[in-house]
């Protein structure tokens, strides 16, 4: 990992969210710097899926982030299937790459456990990549990434619920993080 990876990574995971999702039968999701008192549903095996942001987003310098899937959507990769994690600028200027951090649940486990991935979304990497049906991104429109089973091997989620949060190129900006719940 760069130096901008584990800043990012630091930004994402440090402080902003050492929130949990709450066991079955209860309403709201909490934590440090999180939405607080968020609607949940629930999800497969009980467990609730907050339906709000955990933690907000974070505009920085001119940058203004926001993820675009719905809270709470279900993300079917059973038989290849993919599933797309999007995200817009509100036509601010967002240095890329843009930094896509999927983590685990729940999220107090991403910094103690490193149970998240990173993956940088570039509108063109230098070796000629453009975007293509796995990814694409702009720095003053937003992007997209489209995950697969295999994309999540190795992260844990007890409860089949797993968070995207996306930041600029300095990890500065950052997107409110979202939960999804997989079908695998």
């Amino acid at each position: 990992m760069g130096i901008i990876h584990h800043a990012f990574a630091w930004v994402a995971v440090s402080g902003l969210c050492a929130c949990t999702v709450q066991a079955p039968g209860a309403t709201g999701s909490t934590g440090s710097g999180g939405a607080g008192g968020a609607e949940t549903s629930a999800a497969a095996g009980g467990a609730q899926c907050p339906a709000q942001p955990i933690v907000a987003a974070i505009p920085k310098s001119g940058c203004d982030m926001h993820a675009t899937t719905p809270e709470c959507a279900v993300a079917d990769l059973t038989g290849g299937k993919a599933f797309e994690l999007s995200w817009t600028t509100n036509h601010t200027f967002c240095e890329g790459s843009h930094h896509v951090l999927v983590g685990g649940d729940p999220p107090s486990t991403w910094k103690s456990a490193g149970n998240y991935f990173t993956i940088d979304v570039a509108s063109q990497d230098g070796a000629g990549h453009l975007p293509d049906s796995r990814s694409g991104m702009t720095r003053n429109i937003g992007g997209y990434l489209n995950i697969t089973a295999a994309d999540l091997q190795g992260i844990q989620s007890p409860s089949g619920i797993y968070y995207y949060v996306v930041a600029d190129w300095f990890g500065a900006a950052t997107s409110e993080v979202i939960a999804f719940r997989v079908t695998k």
